[in-house]
């Protein structure tokens, strides 16, 4: 009797151990970025969804937390194809909705990236179901697409003001009209 209770125990303690990496994996998930072609400093939008199956077409129905840290990661690449895993950045996303979270990336320096599910340190393939790396190009805008300094207003401003100045012409001139043609006391 003691040694089946002492089996049985250890059996339990053996599934729970086993049990406990399976309930902490993350669920298959996909990813939608706002842009992959953000200007330096632009905040790219994160919107990632959880599935219960890895062709997502059931959503995750796993106990949601409120957020998800270091799910996905921006890393930058070189003209080489190197990656700088030190220069990396995480991307926390945060629940918005059943199996719905999102997050936002601002990289301030112009170059490739890649963005990455889970952590950097152990390659960047991700098994079935899981989101592949993203190419993220982040480029200055080319000089065509800036106004000239100075015209921060664009084309608006003058013709605000020539409107404006017209107007007021025009009132002055009727308002001179009126007083010529009132009677006058002498």
């Amino acid at each position: 009797m003691r040694r089946s209770v002492l089996v049985l125990v250890l059996g339990a303690m053996l599934v729970l151990a086993a049990a406990g990496p399976a309930l902490a994996k993350t669920p298959p998930f996909t990813v939608a970025l706002s842009t992959t072609r953000p200007q330096p400093g632009e905040t790219v939008n994160v919107t990632v969804r959880f599935w219960n199956d890895r062709e997502h077409t059931k959503p995750a129905t796993w106990p949601d937390g409120r957020a998800v840290r270091d799910l996905l990661w921006a890393v930058p690449v070189d003209a080489g194809g190197n990656t700088d895993l030190d220069a990396a950045v995480s991307i926390t996303v945060r629940r918005v909705g059943p199996a719905e979270y999102r997050g936002v990336v601002t990289l301030t320096k112009a170059g490739s990236y890649v963005l990455v599910p889970f952590s950097v340190e152990g390659g960047f393939d991700a098994p079935a179901g899981y989101p592949q790396p993203i190419a993220l190009d982040v480029t200055a805008a080319s000089p065509a697409e800036h106004a000239p300094a100075g015209s921060g207003a664009g084309p608006w401003l003058p013709i605000a003001l020539v409107a404006a100045g017209a107007g007021l012409l025009g009132a002055l001139v009727a308002r001179r009209a009126r007083w010529a043609r009132a009677p006058h006391a002498a």
